[in-house]
C-alpha cells in the first residue's frame, strides 16, 4: 500500500508538471470585425465556444494604449465594443488603431486610416456681381467701374491661420491672421474698364501648423466701347376725328367754311369740330442718356393745337383761343432726360381756327392746310439735347377736295347749326380728305467718335399716285434716296387706310 501510494504520487507530480511544462490550447475567442476611424473604434467579439469566457481588451493608437476592459461572453454570445479617442489630436497624417486580447497574446487586429484634419480653403471671385470663370463675363463700358469680390471660406476640419488673397493682376489684396472652420471673410476691390477682354486670377493661401493649402478662381469682363449718343425724332399725323368723342372719321370728312355763331352772346363757338392727331416721339438711339431733351413745333395760322396729354411739359404760344383765330401757334415739351433705349411720346389735338370773316378753316374746297408746320419752307417739329445734339423733320400738309354734301356723312356734319348773317340754317358743307393718311416722318442726329456729325441720307416715300392702285393699310410706300444738305436721315412714310 505504501509502494502504490507513493506511485500514485509520483505520476500526479508527473501529470502536474507536464500540465505546467505544456499547456493544452487556449479557449479562445473570436473577433468578427475591427474597425477605426476618425471618430473613434469598434469591434465585435464572439464566443464560438460552449464554455464561459473572460477576455482583457486593449486599444493601441500609434503603439500608444488609449482604451482598454474587461468582457464576459457566455457561450454563443457576441457583443459589441466601442470607444473614442478622447482629446487626443490626430494631426493631419495616417494612424494605426490596434485591438489586443491579453489572453490570446498572438492575436491583434489592426486598422489603418487618416485625413482626420483636414486644412482646406475656397475662395470664389465675382466681377460686377456675376461669376465670371469663363470669358467674356458681363459686358461693362469702357471707363465705367468695376468691382471684384472676393469671398474666402475655411472649407476643411481646422482653423487656419496667416491667410492672404492675391490677384495676379492687381497685386496684394487683403489677408485675416486667423479664420475658424466653416467661418468666411469678404474683399473688394475696385478699377476702371479696360477695352477688350479682362481676365484676372484670385488666389488665397493659408496655413495649418507646416501645412500649406490654397485655391484659386478666374474672372473675367468685356469692356466695351460706349455707342456714340444718338438722338430720333419720329412725328405721325393721323385722322380726322370727332372732337366730341374722339370718333376716327373712317369716310375722312370733314365740315368746311362752318360759320361762328356769334349771337346771341355767350353762345359757344364750334371751333375744332374736328382734329387731327399729331404723335411726337423722341428716341434715345445712342449710348448715353440724353439730357436737356427740349422738343418745339409751329403750326401754321389755320391750325390751332388745342390739347395735349402732358399739358405739365408743354406751353403753347399763344395759348389756344377760340376767338383769335388765325395766329401762328408755337408749341415747347420739355421732355427732360430720356436713358439709354427709352423713348418718350408726345399726343398732340390739332383743329382748326376761326378766320377774321368768322369762318373756320378749312374755308374753300380744294385746300391745304399745314397741322403741322407752317409751310413746305420753315419745316416743323425740331428737338434738341444737351451735347449739341439735334433733329428736325418736315411740315405736314393736309388738303381736302371739292366741297360735298354733309348728309351721311359719318361726323354727322348736316346736323350743325351755321349763322348767315340774321339766319340760321342747317350745314351742309363738307369735303373729303385727299391726303393719304397716316403720314410719319422720322429725323436722327448720331455723333461719330469725333464729335462731328455722321454723314446721312435724305428719304422720301413717295406715294403711288396712279389711279386705281391701292396700298395695303400699314405698307410702305417705294422710295428713292437724296443726298441731304442738312446731314440728317429724314423719312416720310405714307400709309392708306382705305
Amino acid at each position: 500500500m505504501l509502494k502504490k501510494a507513493r506511485l500514485l504520487a509520483i505520476v500526479a507530480g508527473l501529470t502536474l508538471a507536464a500540465m505546467v511544462l505544456f499547456p493544452g490550447p487556449v479557449v479562445r475567442a473570436a473577433i468578427g470585425t475591427f474597425f477605426a476611424d476618425c471618430e473613434g473604434w469598434s469591434a465585435n467579439l464572439e464566443n464560438p465556444t460552449g464554455n464561459i469566457l473572460t477576455r482583457t481588451w486593449q486599444v493601441y493608437l500609434d503603439n500608444n494604449l488609449v482604451d482598454s476592459g474587461v468582457v464576459t461572453l457566455e457561450p454563443g454570445q457576441a457583443v459589441t465594443i466601442s470607444g473614442d479617442w478622447g482629446e487626443i489630436d490626430l494631426g493631419y497624417g495616417s494612424h494605426e488603431a490596434v485591438l489586443k486580447i491579453v489572453e490570446q497574446p498572438n492575436d491583434t487586429w489592426s486598422e489603418t486610416f487618416g485625413g482626420c484634419n483636414v486644412p482646406a480653403i475656397d475662395i470664389e471671385k465675382a466681377t460686377n456681381g456675376e461669376d465670371a470663370d469663363e470669358p467674356t463675363g458681363p459686358e461693362i463700358l469702357v471707363g465705367d467701374p468695376v468691382e471684384w469680390e472676393y469671398v474666402v471660406t475655411n472649407t476643411g476640419d481646422v482653423d487656419l491661420t496667416d491667410v492672404t488673397v492675391t490677384d495676379d493682376q492687381l497685386g496684394a489684396i487683403c489677408g485675416v491672421s486667423f479664420l475658424a472652420v466653416g467661418d468666411s471673410f469678404t474683399c473688394t476691390v475696385s478699377g476702371v474698364a479696360e477695352a477688350g477682354q479682362y481676365a484676372n486670377l484670385g488666389t488665397v493661401v493659408g496655413h495649418y501648423g507646416d501645412v500649406e493649402v490654397n485655391d484659386s478662381d478666374p474672372s473675367h469682363y468685356f469692356g466695351v466701347e460706349p455707342e456714340p449718343p444718338c438722338i430720333g425724332l419720329t412725328k405721325t399725323i393721323d385722322g380726322p376725328y370727332r372732337t366730341a368723342d374722339d370718333l376716327f372719321l373712317t369716310d375722312r370728312i370733314i365740315p368746311i367754311a362752318v360759320q361762328r355763331d356769334i349771337d346771341p352772346p355767350g353762345t359757344p363757338n364750334t371751333e375744332n369740330l374736328f382734329y387731327f392727331l399729331v404723335e411726337i416721339t423722341v428716341e434715345n438711339c445712342g449710348g448715353a442718356d440724353l439730357t436737356g431733351v427740349v422738343v418745339t413745333d409751329g403750326f401754321s395760322n389755320e391750325a390751332q393745337p388745342f390739347e395735349t396729354d402732358d399739358p405739365s411739359s408743354v406751353v403753347i404760344v399763344p395759348p389756344p383761343d377760340p376767338n383769335n383765330g388765325m395766329v401762328h401757334e408755337s408749341l415747347t415739351w420739355t421732355v427732360g432726360t430720356i436713358p439709354v433705349g427709352e423713348s418718350r411720346t408726345l399726343l398732340v389735338k390739332v383743329g382748326t381756327e376761326f378766320n377774321p370773316s368768322g369762318r373756320l378753316e378749312p374755308t374753300s374746297a380744294p385746300q391745304t392746310i399745314y397741322y403741322n408746320g407752317q409751310d413746305e419752307q420753315t419745316g416743323s417739329a425740331s428737338v434738341t439735347a444737351d451735347g449739341g445734339l439735334s433733329a428736325s423733320v418736315g411740315a405736314m400738309a393736309i388738303s381736302n377736295g371739292p366741297e360735298i354734301t354733309c348728309v351721311g356723312s359719318m361726323g354727322e356734319w348736316d346736323q350743325l347749326d351755321a349763322q348767315s348773317g340774321p339766319h340760321i340754317h342747317p350745314h351742309d358743307k363738307c369735303a373729303g380728305i385727299t391726303t393719304p393718311l397716316p403720314i410719319t416722318l422720322s429725323a436722327s442726329y448720331p455723333m461719330s467718335d469725333d464729335g462731328t456729325q455722321s454723314p446721312a441720307q435724305f428719304r422720301v416715300f413717295l406715294p403711288l399716285l396712279t389711279a386705281g392702285m391701292e396700298t395695303p393699310v400699314g405698307q410702305a410706300q417705294t422710295g428713292y434716296v437724296f443726298p441731304s444738305p442738312w446731314g440728317i436721315v429724314q423719312t416720310v412714310v405714307q400709309d392708306w387706310l382705305r
